[in-house]
């Protein structure tokens, strides 16, 4: 859990920092700890290569004008840390979805 915050708070600082790439980067961070969480080590590879292909993408949406966007992006992965600490699995699902 500890990494996963840490991951956060990467992220919530590269969301400040405006940087196109350390947005998307620390977003990847974030992302590829919860897949490792979940422990599927079936999953897990073809996970890793669709996070390949979203921090690529996520360039594009992480642009300059999205300040509000991942403003969302980092409230959804506070209530989602929220959700897991609380043992909540449907509410992360349901987070994880709308995310």
């Amino acid at each position: 859990m500890d990494a996963l915050k840490h991951a956060q708070n990467q992220f919530c600082a590269a969301v400040a920092s405006g940087d196109v790439v350390a947005k998307a980067l620390a977003n990847n961070g974030f992302l590829t700890i919860t897949g490792d969480m979940e422990g599927n080590i079936y999953l897990r590879s073809s996970f890793h290569r669709l996070l390949n292909d979203h921090a690529r993408i996520s360039m594009i949406f992480y642009g300059v004008d999205s300040v509000v966007e991942t403003g969302d992006a980092a409230d959804q992965h506070d209530a989602m840390i929220d959700a897991i600490v609380a043992r909540h699995p449907e509410r992360v699902a349901k987070l994880v979805e709308e995310h």
